[in-house]
């Protein structure tokens, strides 16, 4: 047999290596398709761990996330309202447990946003920004006692805040406090501050559907600045 002959191949063992060639192409594509199902199950566990996962929850209730923040006056929530609820939440500013001293921030229906809200000085003032679905707002802190709290004993001051190991969900007949802010009595008394609470409350954000806001203000009232 010839040079020229040797490599010759018959039509069966052309076919033959074609499907050696297709499969050889297929496990590749499959190795390919793998690592980037991996890399999307990887990147989906991230983006649970970081903003939750909202998808087992009731979704006729509205549901809250507390977010990491990096900045220790900056807290930031994801957060859901039922499909066929519009408006979607209603927010109130108070400085006690016993006050609403702050007019209700109506907010525009939530699907899947987030609600921001960050203490900041601006000049020889105290702002508290608000950033959320639809609007943005912002209140100033206008008690001297309360922002010198804030601004000088931040670090002393004991806080509480919503959702903040696991989701939480509500119905629209419920107020919930997203930050509550408290002085010590301890605090309180190097200060020379006089309250008839336990723990004076320094900052009160709360957060409902506008029917359970509207209920709360009727109760109390009409007293927004009261």
């Amino acid at each position: 047999m010839s040079e020229g002959k040797k490599w010759e191949l018959t039509p069966l063992q052309i076919i033959h290596v074609l499907l050696i060639l297709v499969t050889l192409w297929g496990l590749f594509g499959v190795c390919i398709w793998s690592h980037q199902l991996r890399h999307l199950h990887g990147e989906q566990a991230r983006l649970i761990a970081k903003f939750g996962d909202f998808s087992d929850c009731d979704p006729t209730k509205f549901k809250l996330l507390k977010l990491p923040s990096d900045d220790p006056r900056e807290a930031t929530w994801r957060c859901e309202a039922p499909l066929d609820y519009a408006p979607a939440f209603s927010m109130m500013t108070r400085f006690s447990d016993t006050s609403l001293v702050q007019a209700i921030s109506p907010l525009t229906t939530v699907q899947g946003n987030f609600l921001r809200i960050k203490l900041e000085t601006v000049g020889d003032e105290l702002f508290l920004f608000y950033t959320g679905p639809g609007r943005s707002s912002h209140w100033r802190i206008d008690n001297p006692d309360h922002r010198k709290l804030l601004q000088d004993h931040w670090d002393e001051l004991q806080f509480e805040f919503a959702a903040e190991q696991q989701i939480y969900e509500f119905d629209e007949e419920e107020i919930v406090t997203l930050i509550r802010a408290t002085a010590p009595t301890s605090l309180r008394h190097e200060l020379e501050y006089q309250s008839p609470d336990d723990d004076f409350t320094v900052l009160c954000l709360q957060i409902g559907s506008a029917k359970a806001v509207e209920k709360l203000i009727h109760s109390r009232g009409n007293g927004a600045n009261r």
